[in-house]
C-alpha cells in the first residue's frame, strides 16, 4: 500500500495545497519548522482515521476538503473528507464530517486500517511514521546480519560491537548516544520490513537531526534498501545536506516554504493522536507470547486455530493447508479478525515451533501469498498478513531458527462464500474446519439470505 496523491483544502495551515508521491523509492517533503510538513502528512491520516486524528478550530468557517488516493499494485483507492464550516452540535467533537471511499471489490479500506492500527500498537510489525520521541527496542543480533557489514564500513564498529558482545547478542538502546538511537530506529525498521509481507509507507518525521555525515550516509543506506519495496516519505528542514547524500534514491521533491500568516483552517492535525491510537487498539487486543514448551496464553476458538507442523517439510505442510483455513474463516458469520498459528498443538497449546531459516521464511511467504491469490472472490494482498514470530526461550532468549508462523485474516464482509482456487468452499468450526458440499452450500447460502446475513 502507498500515498498516490494528495489534495488537500482548509486543512492546518493550508488554504489549498496538492501533490503527488512515488509509490516507491524515497520521498522528501523539505522546509523550515512551520512550514507544514507534518500536518500535510497528518491530512492524509485524516483521510485514514477520520475525526479522532484532528483538532478542531471554532474559529475557522471554511469548509475542509482531504482527498487521498491509495494504492495498492494496479489498484487504487479513493478517500474524500469533508468537514463543514460550521459550530458542531450538541455532543459532536467536530462538525458536520462526510467520508466517500471509492475502492475496488473486496480491497477493504476498513481493513487496511484495521492493520494499519495494529502496526502502531505491535513491535514486531511495520511502523507507519517514525517520529523524533519513539521508543527504541532491543532486537536480536541475527537479525542485523544483511547490514553487520554496511555498519563497519561506515565506521560504526562501536554499534555493531554492542550488538555482537553485550547481553548475548541483543543489543540495549539505553547504551547509544541519541544519534545511534535514532539510526538504530531504522535498522529495527528494515529488519522488521524485511521479515514481513505486509508493505505500508514508512515517513520518518523530523529524522537525521543529530546524525554526522558517516551515520547519515548509514541512514540513507537503509531507507533506500526499504524504498526498493515500500514507500518512503521523509520530512526534513536539511534538504541541501540530504539530497547529495542519497541523490538516486530520491524519487520526489516536495518542498514547502515558509508560512508567513498560517492559514486558520476548521481542523489540523493532533499530533497525540499516533500514540493514542495505538494505546487504544493494544487494550483491546490481547497478543500471545510464545515460549517453547509453554501454553499460550490464548485460548482456540473459531477466531483462533492452532496447527503443529510435522514431517520434513514444513513449507509443504503449511502450503497445503493455508487456503483451506483461510476461506474457512472468511466465510464466518461472525465478522471478526482471524489468526492461524503453524507451531502451536491444537490439543494442548503448547509451543512447539516450526524449523525454518531465511530461505524457508522467504519461501512460506512466497507460497502462502501464491495460494491466497487464488481465493474467490479475490482479498486484495494488504488483507492478510503472514507473520514470523519468533519462539523463545524461558530466559527469553530466542531460539535460532524457530518461529510461530501466524497468518492473520480480515474481517470482510462478502455477498458470496469465499472458495479456495480450486472452487472448494469451507466453514470454520470450533474444532478445525469443514468442507461443505454442493448441496451443503446451497443450503448456506439460502439460510443466510433467509435471516438477512450478507452471505
Amino acid at each position: 500500500m502507498f500515498f498516490d496523491s494528495l489534495k488537500i483544502r482548509n486543512f492546518g495551515p493550508f488554504s489549498e495545497f496538492q501533490t503527488q508521491f512515488s509509490a516507491l523509492g524515497v520521498n522528501v517533503i523539505s522546509g523550515p519548522n512551520g512550514s507544514g510538513k507534518t500536518q500535510l502528512v497528518g491530512a492524509a491520516l485524516f483521510a485514514l482515521f477520520g475525526a479522532e486524528s484532528v483538532d478542531y478550530r471554532p474559529f475557522g468557517r471554511e469548509p475542509c476538503e482531504v482527498k487521498l488516493v491509495i494504492g495498492e499494485g494496479e489498484n487504487s483507492q479513493i478517500i474524500e473528507c469533508t468537514v463543514a464550516g460550521e459550530t458542531p452540535r450538541d455532543g459532536e467533537e467536530l462538525p458536520l464530517m462526510r467520508t466517500v471511499t471509492n475502492q475496488p471489490a473486496g480491497s477493504g479500506v476498513g481493513t487496511l486500517i484495521d492493520r494499519l492500527s495494529a502496526s502502531m500498537a505491535d513491535a514486531d510489525t511495520p511502523d507507519l511514521i517514525l517520529a523524533p520521541v519513539g521508543d527504541v527496542a532491543s532486537i536480536n543480533a541475527q537479525s542485523l546480519e544483511l547490514i553487520a557489514q554496511a555498519m563497519s564500513d561506515h565506521g560504526l564498529g562501536e554499534l555493531r560491537r554492542l550488538m555482537e558482545e553485550a547481553y548475548s547478542g541483543v543489543i540495549q538502546p539505553n547504551m547509544l548516544s541519541e544519534a545511534g538511537r535514532e539510526v538504530y530506529r531504522l535498522i529495527q525498521e528494515f529488519v522488521k520490513r524485511r521479515d514481513t509481507d505486509f508493505s505500508i509507507p514508512l515517513v520518518v518525521d523530523g529524522g537525521f537531526a543529530f546524525l554526522d555525515q558517516r551515520i547519515l550516509e548509514l541512514a540513507w543506506e537503509l531507507l533506500c534498501a526499504i524504498g526498493e519495496r515500500d514507500q518512503v516519505i521523509v520530512l526534513t528542514f536539511r534538504s541541501e545536506e540530504l539530497i547529495p547524500v542519497a541523490r538516486e534514491c530520491i524519487k520526489a521533491h516536495i518542498k514547502l516554504e515558509p508560512i508567513a500568516s498560517p492559514h486558520m483552517s476548521v481542523v489540523s492535525y493532533r499530533s497525540s493522536f499516533l500514540g493514542l491510537q495505538a494505546q487504544r487498539y493494544e487494550l483491546g487486543q490481547k497478543k500471545p507470547r510464545f515460549i517453547l514448551g509453554r501454553p499460550v496464553d490464548v485460548e482456540e476458538d473459531r477466531h483462533c486455530e492452532f496447527k503443529e507442523v510435522k514431517g520434513k517439510n514444513p513449507v509443504s505442510s503449511i502450503k497445503s493447508l493455508a487456503d483451506q483455513y483461510v476461506v474457512a474463516f472468511l466465510n464466518l458469520e461472525e465478522r471478526n479478525l482471524g489468526s492461524i498459528y503453524w507451531g502451536v498443538r491444537d490439543g494442548d497449546r503448547v509451543v512447539v515451533g516450526v524449523e525454518l531459516n531465511q530461505r524457508d521464511r522467504d519461501e512460506v511467504r512466497k507460497v502462502v501469498t501464491e495460494k491466497l491469490h487464488q481465493i474467490q472472490p479475490p482479498i486484495a494482498p494488504t488483507a492478510y498478513r503472514v507473520i514470523m514470530h519468533h519462539v523463545c526461550e524461558r530466559s527469553g532468549k530466542e531460539v535460532p531458527n524457530l518461529y510461530v508462523v501466524e497468518i492473520a485474516i480480515p474481517a470482510v464482509s462478502s455477498d458470496y462464500l469465499y472458495s479456495t482456487g480450486k472452487g472448494e468452499v469451507y466453514l470454520k468450526t470450533d474444532s478445525g474446519k469443514k468442507k461443505l458440499t454442493m448441496l451443503e452450500i446451497q443450503k448456506e447460502v439460502l439460510r443466510r439470505h433467509q435471516t438477512g446475513q450478507s452471505v
